[in-house]
């Protein structure tokens, strides 16, 4: 019996052009959506899909945790070429976003969650834990913007991906910004422009500067999201994210594909993937684990009396027959 699990996020993932691959989330307030589309990693967490995140009485850490909202299928960011060339090809993308928060992060990671319970943790974006920023910051009216690396990785993995941390100035934005990263891999460049929420894309951006993404050692696949200190911000303070990304040929995916269909194949068939605090070992970790088995109990035994009132039913009420004739 699978543990079902929500998001509060509705998804809308649509066919796009043929050359690129094209993902849409639009906020629903406070109501549930049923939909595979996103995964939630913390320091002691993988929840997929992530409804723990907002039953505030069985797990209420979650709700104060740090961490990541990811897609919950990887993107295929490069491809290889033979031994010590150049990656062969090497994807552009576009990502736009909302956030209502005082700080988010996008986040381009590795093709695996980071380790849970890693001695780094899984820190706030601007506080040199889990990001790093290795370029030079840039401030506007507006926002300051921070370009650097995931360090969620510990130490056999430093340094990896790409981190573009917001941190809004909420007096000149109490409405919240919108962001606009662009990325080109023909120009190996990378852009970061800043509005408050509700107005155009401005002229001049607040990052313009090189960056080669398969050189900062991320994986051909990739984990694409959000980072924040409070998961639950991410989830809730973000609007209105689109994001597109080049299809290499031959990526398994026929032209026009839905890929909202592509993410379903990609989910593990067992969709409670709960991977709990694996080396923790508190007293909270014990209650996490016991709220989950309890949690899993109980919807098993539903399951059970729904199908034993299902047999009895059918056994003594036949539809034209005597008890017990089918």
């Amino acid at each position: 019996m699978e543990l079902l699990l929500v998001l509060l996020l509705a998804v809308t993932c649509s066919p796009a052009m043929a050359d690129v691959v094209s993902y849409s989330f639009a906020a629903v307030g406070g109501g549930r959506a049923a939909s595979n589309g996103l995964v939630v990693a913390t320091n002691s967490s993988i929840l997929s899909p992530a409804t723990f995140l907002f039953d505030a009485q069985l797990f209420p850490v979650f709700n104060e945790s740090d961490g990541f909202l990811l897609l919950a299928d990887t993107l295929q960011l490069w491809r290889a070429a033979a031994a010590g060339m150049p990656p062969a090809l090497d994807a552009s993308f576009n990502t736009t976003f909302t956030f209502l928060s005082s700080a988010v992060a996008f986040v381009v990671l590795l093709d695996s969650f980071p380790p849970l319970a890693s001695h780094r943790g899984v820190s706030a974006p601007t506080d040199g834990g889990a990001m790093t920023t290795t370029n030079p910051n840039a401030t506007s009216s507006l926002a300051t913007v921070e370009v650097g690396t995931v360090n969620s990785y510990g130490r056999r993995s430093p340094n990896v991906g790409l981190n573009v941390t917001v941190s809004a100035n909420r007096t000149a934005a109490p409405h919240g910004l919108t962001v606009w990263i662009e990325y080109s891999a023909v120009e190996h460049h990378l852009w970061v422009y800043v509005a408050a929420a509700g107005e155009a894309r401005p002229a001049k951006s607040v990052i313009d500067l090189p960056l080669n993404l398969p050189g900062r050692r991320i994986t051909q696949r990739a984990f694409v999201g959000f980072f924040a200190g409070t998961v639950r911000d991410a989830v809730l303070g973000i609007r209105d994210w689109n994001l597109t990304v080049d299809r290499f040929p031959g990526d398994g995916r026929r032209r026009g594909e839905d890929v909202d269909e592509q993410v379903k194949k990609g989910t593990p068939p067992s969709r409670w993937l709960v991977a709990l605090l694996a080396v923790l070992g508190a007293v909270a970790a014990v209650v996490t684990v016991a709220s989950v088995v309890v949690c899993y109990m109980v919807s098993r035994r539903r399951a059970l009396e729904t199908e034993r009132i299902r047999q009895y039913t059918k056994y003594y009420f036949p539809a034209g027959g005597r008890p017990g004739s089918n």
